[in-house]
């Protein structure tokens, strides 16, 4: 089960523009008024605690988000107020095969929400007053920050980062029924993770994953959330996997699956896709009643990264 999370927007006015999209979220529970600013549709939904995450986000392969995340002053400023920040990441658009048979695909479209509270003062000087941000008119009214190949536009209340139009992304949440629907109990199973969120039609998604990696195991999930939690030694992180299947019976069969493709992985070379994947299915995997729980073994952050971008089909940052 899912519940819809409410757009109550009264009107705020965007940086540098009176006449696009009104960015707010007051009316929105807290913890999930991130959410509240995300379109549906996309294939995976994330929610970062900024500080906590920062090592993980400035290695993930998102163009344009690790430069400013960890140098641009004008994203620092307004980063330095933020409260809480959600993602989603959509499909990447079909693209003709690169040149180069090695060349990575095209990177995930992406929008990020950050709640926050940004003053006006703050947010007229943050990006005119920078030579490297240029002004560019939405088609969803408005107009929004480019620098590169990271978009930014900002309210009194939310700090919208995108890889393409961000108040296009946004005016799509806006609509009538279209915010994201976040999980049934996401707000508990992710409490004190750096890291969480869930993947949208999780048999489709899951299983391309796992055929990619060359596993023979069909994950025939209703659901799928998970959380990325730090643990010793310091650099190292822990991820947490809920798998919602339809029957008890298909969750015992995969959770005995899962614990015996651990040993198998970890012959892997680290450096190969299966080995990036080791850590997930070395850990423990204990099913109450439809849904499988999965604990993973440690993980250091050029692994994660690695592993985020296998399920993007992108290569990770150096």
């Amino acid at each position: 089960m899912r519940r819809v999370i409410p757009l109550f927007m009264p009107a705020l006015v965007l940086a540098g523009c009176a006449s696009g999209p009104s960015l707010q979220t007051a009316g929105l529970p807290r913890e999930a008024a991130p959410f509240g600013a995300l379109p549906r549709g996309g294939a995976l939904y994330l929610q970062a605690d900024a500080a906590a995450a920062l090592p993980l986000l400035l290695m993930l392969p998102l163009p344009g988000l690790a430069d400013a995340l960890s140098g641009d002053p004008s994203v620092k400023k307004l980063l330095d107020r933020t409260e809480s920040a959600a993602a989603v990441f959509f499909d990447p658009p079909e693209a003709p095969p690169p040149a180069a048979a090695d060349a990575p695909a095209p990177p995930p479209p992406y929008l990020a929400a950050a709640l926050g509270a940004y003053p006006r003062s703050l947010l007229n000087t943050a990006f005119a007053l920078s030579p490297s941000w240029k002004k560019q008119p939405s088609p969803a009214g408005g107009a929004y920050w480019r620098s590169g190949a990271l978009s930014a536009a900002a309210g009194a209340s939310l700090f919208l980062l995108s890889s393409g139009d961000p108040l296009a992304y946004f005016a799509q949440a806006g609509a009538a029924s279209a915010a994201a629907l976040v999980p049934e109990g996401f707000a508990a199973f992710q409490k004190g993770a750096a890291l969480a969120g869930w993947i949208e039609t999780p048999d489709q998604r899951a299983n391309a994953f796992l055929s990619d990696l060359g596993i023979p195991i069909t994950l025939p999930a209703q659901a799928l959330v998970f959380a990325v939690f730090a643990t010793a030694p310091p650099g190292h992180w822990e991820a947490a996997l809920r798998i919602t299947m339809a029957q008890e019976a298909q969750a015992r069969a995969i959770a005995g699956m899962l614990s015996l493709a651990g040993p198998l992985l970890a012959r892997a070379d680290p450096a190969s896709p299966l080995g990036a994947a080791a850590p997930l299915f070395a850990g423990v995997s204990t099913v109450e009643g439809k849904v499988i729980l999965v604990r993973s073994a440690p993980f250091d952050a050029p692994a994660l990264a690695r592993l985020f971008g296998l399920f993007a089909k992108q290569a990770p940052r150096d």
